[in-house]
């Protein structure tokens, strides 16, 4: 695997029950430092909940925001914090979309639209689209890591 770096603090606002799957993703584009917002000293990537995420600004100097376009209260919330910005989501207007999923039993096939270029994805193991909410911010840290669609493409496509 390409060796990735992130070059920004990685701020991600999610709803709690998510933040262990999200991490399961994300080790897919490397062993980042993670943690949670408060004990997140050293760590490149930060995991903050809507509810621990009010004083967020203290946080942004050189951060990147990662946030679910498709969650009105996040996206509220998200659109004034003082960070860089990228978000992901369903609809075509997010910074990292998806659109076009089929669904079978073994497999999930999406296009992934990022930075005007789309192209498809093919991922086992994954059920319906809450599961594609814990790949995304996965893959807008790969994303502000450096790694361009394709390369993505086929991180996800080596998912287990």
């Amino acid at each position: 695997m390409k060796q990735i770096t992130i070059k920004n603090k990685i701020i991600i606002i999610a709803r709690d029950g998510s933040f262990s799957a999200i991490r399961k993703n994300i080790k897919l584009f490397g062993n980042f430092k993670t943690g949670e917002i408060g004990g997140a000293k050293n760590a490149e990537i930060i995991f903050s909940s809507i509810e621990d995420a009010k004083n967020i600004d203290m946080f942004c100097a050189g951060a990147v925001l990662v946030f679910n376009n498709d969650d009105a209260e996040i996206s509220a919330f998200s659109k004034n914090a003082g960070c860089s910005k990228m978000n992901f989501g369903l609809t075509l207007d997010a910074d990292v979309a998806v659109s076009d999923i089929n669904e079978s039993e073994e497999i999930t096939n999406f296009k992934l639209n990022y930075k005007g270029s789309s192209i498809p994805v093919w991922m086992k193991n994954i059920s319906g689209k809450n599961e594609l909410y814990d790949v995304l911010p996965a893959v807008c840290v790969g994303a502000l890591s450096g790694l361009n669609s394709l390369e993505i493409s086929e991180i996800l496509k080596n998912r287990h």
